[in-house]
């Protein structure tokens, strides 16, 4: 168990807790049970053995008041002249109220995606529905159009078959996009 030996004004002003308070506490006993991760222990046991000289991690922590402070801690190694740690120093950052606007940006990204969704889908129902109702009634009414100009023997007839395929192509291609959005 890793106890505090001591700690500036600051770290304590920081849990809400005066220095005295503090020395002497077990780290661990200032997280969730849920932050005092395997990775938290193997990294430490890495300084004590001479693998890392410091590590960062972020961590929550209590406040005396029970609200959780987020924590970029940083943890270094003090050794002695033949390498052995004599003991660690650590440095906490509060990150609370980045970790609190990193989780309203991603709320915001995530509300963002579905209103974006959503105007695609508006979009494509207004393709569909708008457009391709025009496109239809003026595809029906150049075939029409044609037809009446075949039975007459009029060479325009050609002219109106093909703005009916013009049309039947557009409508194909509205009702492509339609769905692809």
């Amino acid at each position: 168990t890793i106890r505090i030996l001591d700690v500036n004004a600051a770290f304590a002003r920081m849990l809400g807790y005066q220095r005295r308070e503090l020395v002497g506490t077990a780290i661990a006993d200032l997280s969730p049970p849920d932050e005092t991760t395997q990775r938290s222990f193997k990294l430490v046991r890495e300084v004590l053995d001479g693998i890392r000289d410091w590590f960062q991690i972020q961590k929550r922590y209590w406040h005396k008041d029970c609200r959780i402070i987020h924590g970029r801690v940083t943890v270094t190694a003090v050794r002695d002249a033949t390498g052995a740690v004599k003991h660690l120093i650590g440095m906490l950052e509060d990150i609370t109220a980045q970790v609190h606007a990193e989780g309203e940006l991603r709320l915001l990204q995530r509300e963002m995606t579905d209103l974006t969704a959503q105007e695609q889908r508006r979009i494509g129902q207004e393709l569909h529905d708008e457009l391709g109702q025009v496109l239809t009634a003026a595809g029906m009414t150049a075939t029409g159009l044609q037809r009446k100009l075949d039975a007459l023997g009029v060479p325009e007839a050609d002219a109106a078959r093909q703005i009916a395929d013009q049309l039947r192509h557009a409508h194909a291609q509205v009702r492509g996009l339609a769905r692809g959005i």
